[in-house]
């Protein structure tokens, strides 16, 4: 026992020693890089001494020029093409025969000499060859602690197509017949009053916003991972859009063929507008149609979210949702699919529709007149109510399991007669609305003159 606590002793002894060693080493390299030390004698902080001092300051002065610079182009259609690092780039469309561009160079240093010095590191190289015109920026001869920008500001003649591209940077292009080709890696993203020529859109994170945009014969196809996409006043034989995370909003948009739509992380809005097709597909957002006319197919699938179209036209819809309500206003003439894992079902303004619909758990409610054809309705876990006019024709197949079936209607019953399946007819008939829930009542419900007005 003795031995034992010998042993112990010993070893606090031993990690006393180490520790004391330690705080000495540390002591005498203290003393080494402080100011008190007659060697330095200096005010520099000890960091600073052991790791270059001026290397790990914060480049905060800035240095700044600008210059200016004309290229006689003519008035022949041409492509100018500007590839940038870091800045800005905005080009505008003037009734001229000439490119006049200006550029602010802008470099950052630790003191106002290190600044200057970084500035004239920021080169561009012009490239003029027939019909096109290329403003590159040059990589620095050595690295600096803190990138640099060039502003490009250019006007140019209407009848340009634009390539621009930049690593960090807003991109901007108005007034101008040609085609535009947008991209940058961190920035905004701005189109307006384009006139003819396709547009091409894409920033892996910021806005991008289009507006006043007329080019009937040429498509839109616009991208941001991280940001919103805005679209107001359009005219384009073609629409694709996505975005992996932000929202998108659409108004006054008229495409005289396909709409494609996708959005992983956001809400889709689109206000007042027409499509030969609609698909809109969201992985987790609402999707908000209002004044839409799609000539064929509307296509509108979210995993997480509503559904919700307000006086919205196609000839055929196809709606889904795994959590969220559908709510459809108005469809004339058309075959209606839509399903929900989880929500509610409500359409109204119907005008001889054929209507296939399911939901899991949540109630259906529609209200007006159906086609004389097929119709499916079921639900798992909730009641279905029907509004039809007086004067609807419609065979019924109604089946509730754990519920009641109520119907304002004379039905015409054939068959044996079960309280919770009912085989019949209503009025002449024709078609066949087959209603089943597992768990809910059914009501069919005759809608008043005001509704049917």
């Amino acid at each position: 026992m003795k031995l034992k606590w010998l042993w112990i002793v010993l070893l606090v002894l031993m990690i006393m020693v180490v520790c004391g060693l330690i705080v000495s080493a540390l002591g005498i390299g203290i003393y080494s890089f402080t100011g008190i030390s007659s060697v330095t004698n200096s005010d520099v902080s000890i960091v600073e001494q052991m790791f270059g001092g001026e290397g790990l300051r914060n480049p905060n002065i800035s240095a700044e020029t600008s210059e200016d610079k004309t290229f006689l182009v003519g008035r022949e259609e041409i492509t100018l093409v500007v590839e940038n690092r870091f800045g800005d780039v905005v080009v505008s469309g003037k009734d001229t025969d000439e490119i006049f561009m200006s550029v602010v160079k802008t470099a950052w240093g630790i003191t106002n000499e290190d600044a200057t010095e970084n500035l004239e590191l920021l080169q561009y190289e012009v490239i003029e060859s027939p019909g096109t015109l290329t403003i590159r920026v040059l990589e620095p001869s050595r690295t600096l602690n803190m990138p640099g920008s060039m502003d490009f500001k250019l006007d140019i003649p209407i009848s340009t197509n634009v390539t621009i591209n930049t690593q960090n940077g807003d991109l901007s292009a108005s007034n101008v017949k040609g085609n535009v080709d947008l991209d940058t890696s961190f920035g905004n993203i701005e189109v307006r009053d384009l006139q003819e020529g396709e547009i091409k859109a894409k920033t892996q994170n910021g806005t991008i916003t289009l507006r006043g945009i007329n080019i009937q014969g040429f498509p839109i196809e616009a991208s941001s991972a991280f940001g919103d996409i805005n679209i107001y006043q359009a005219d384009a034989n073609g629409l694709d859009l996505s975005i992996t995370n932000g929202s998108m909003s659409l108004e006054n948009i008229m495409i005289s063929g396909e709409v494609e739509l996708s959005n992983d992380f956001g809400n889709i809005g689109y206000r007042s507008g027409q499509a030969t097709n609609l698909r809109i597909n969201s992985t987790n957002g609402t999707i908000t149609l209002n004044g839409v006319i799609v000539e064929n197919l509307l296509i509108a699938h979210t995993d997480f979210g509503n559904l919700d179209l307000s006086k919205t036209l196609a000839s055929e819809y196809d709606l889904l949702t795994k959590n969220g309500r559908i709510d459809l206003d108005g469809a004339d003439q058309a075959s209606i699919k839509a399903e929900t894992d989880f929500g509610e079902i409500q359409m109204k303004n119907l005008v001889l529709a054929i209507v296939d619909l399911k939901t899991k758990n949540g109630t259906v409610q529609i209200n007006g007149s159906l086609a004389q054809a097929d119709h499916h309705i079921l639900s798992d876990f909730g009641s279905i109510t029907i509004r039809m006019p007086a004067n609807q024709s419609i065979g019924c197949d109604l089946k509730t399991n754990f519920g009641s079936i109520n119907s304002a209607f004379d039905l015409t019953l054939s068959g044996a007669i079960d309280e919770k399946h009912f085989v019949g007819k209503i009025n002449d008939g024709g078609g066949l609305l087959t209603i089943e829930t597992q768990n809910g009542n059914i009501t069919l419900e005759k809608t008043t003159q005001v509704e049917e007005k």
